[in-house]
């Protein structure tokens, strides 16, 4: 049996030695159809990605990124006509994606083959016509199964009605997309989000979020996504969408020992919280799988220690905060290395009284280059045993 301080030796010089194995997925915003005109810029659909819209009719379209840029990325779409649309002429850019589409009959495919993508994971998301009469089909998107969703006749976006969403690894540049039904079938529109994606997230909404240039424990300046109870979709440290959403179950999301003047404390200062002994949890949904080092913040309120904490299945003790706010590790914050494998990273606290937490940063690691069973053993060694801490850290003011 390997020791739990040698397996953390082993993980930690192994790190060292890493590279990405994948290059940063790019984003896509595409409306099918020549009908009606493409959303604007500012509308980011069902992901909150806003950008540039392409317009996409059948054949081969060359593609521009979210920004406006040229790409080496095509797309080609077979279908039997372009030129679908329902009800009527479109009003709100949520109608202008979902008004126009392109279709096939019933029984036949049609067919959506993306080229020279980068390579890396992707949150997809799939729009089906406002024109129920032609839903989208049962669908595989790189070859991954999903049901037809109907379309909804009013040009709202709603999930499994007018959208649905997968997650997919594209290796080799290519992503091939088809749907089919016993009738008419077709697609409105398509977004392509990419999933590596660092996080900066302030919980609490009693003090603001910290500047950008603010880049906390981890040295990861970026957006900071000020989040409450409930679920709230994040962007990610270039101030992007993430297509990561985040939902905290607690008693309250105004706890605070303000005011707070600097960026430590506006992360610090204020905080979700549980009372009575209760269990708090954060689930961060929507996650590429890999492997993410997870830094935790508790509250500057002594009354409010962060609880026992378990992030992914690795326990993690209370963390009793610092009521100055300083940056402090095994005090106000605390450090861990995780595997997520479903897309899904459940943390929960809990202690004998108060506890809760004031923040969260999630930081992509480098993936192990090549595929074979060494590096596959590798990663969930580094899964299993590896939990990083760095009891004498200097502490970093803001």
């Amino acid at each position: 049996m390997i020791r739990p301080r040698w397996a953390s030796a082993i993980a930690v010089a192994f790190l060292l030695t890493l590279a990405h194995s994948a290059s940063a997925g790019q984003a896509f915003n595409i409306d099918f159809g020549d009908v009606q005109e493409v959303p604007a810029d500012s509308y980011g659909a069902a992901s909150g990605q806003t950008g540039v819209w392409n317009d996409v009719l059948l054949g081969a379209t060359a593609l521009v990124d979210t920004s406006g840029a040229a790409t080496a990325t095509s797309v080609t779409v077979v279908a039997a006509a372009g030129d679908g649309t329902y009800p009527g002429s479109a009003t709100s850019d949520s109608e202008r994606l979902l008004y126009d589409n392109f279709y096939v009959g019933g029984g036949d495919t049609w067919t959506v083959d993306f080229d020279g993508l980068a390579d890396g994971s992707y949150l997809v998301l799939l729009y089906a016509p406002s024109n129920t009469v032609v839903p989208s089909g049962d669908m595989l998107v790189g070859g991954a199964p999903l049901d037809s969703i109907p379309g909804a006749a009013d040009g709202i976006l709603s999930k499994g009605t007018s959208y649905t969403r997968v997650i997919v690894q594209v290796s080799g540049g290519t992503l091939a997309i088809s749907g089919s039904g016993t009738t008419f079938s077709g697609l409105a529109g398509l977004q392509l989000v990419p999933r590596e994606v660092a996080i900066n997230i302030d919980f609490g909404v009693a003090e603001g979020a910290p500047s950008d240039a603010y880049g906390a424990a981890a040295g990861m300046p970026g957006h900071w996504n000020e989040v409450g109870l409930g679920l709230t979709p994040v962007l990610s440290t270039a101030g992007t969408a993430a297509g990561v959403s985040v939902y905290v179950a607690a008693n309250d999301d105004t706890g605070t020992l303000g005011p707070a003047t600097t960026d430590n404390e506006l992360l610090l200062f204020d905080n979700f919280y549980r009372t009575n002994g209760g269990t708090w949890t954060v689930d961060v949904n929507d996650l590429a799988p890999g492997m993410y080092r997870i830094y935790l913040y508790a509250p500057s309120n002594a009354s409010v220690p962060s609880g026992a904490l378990l992030v992914g299945g690795i326990a993690v003790a209370s963390l009793p905060g610092d009521t100055a706010g300083d940056l402090i590790e095994g005090t106000s914050y605390a450090v861990v290395d995780v595997m997520v494998m479903t897309g899904k990273l459940p943390i929960t606290g809990s202690g004998p009284s108060f506890s809760g937490l004031a923040g969260l940063q999630i930081d992509p690691l480098p993936e192990p280059s090549g595929d074979g069973p060494l590096a596959a053993a590798t990663v969930l060694l580094l899964a299993l045993t590896h939990v990083r801490r760095r009891t004498e850290r200097r502490s970093r003011a803001a």
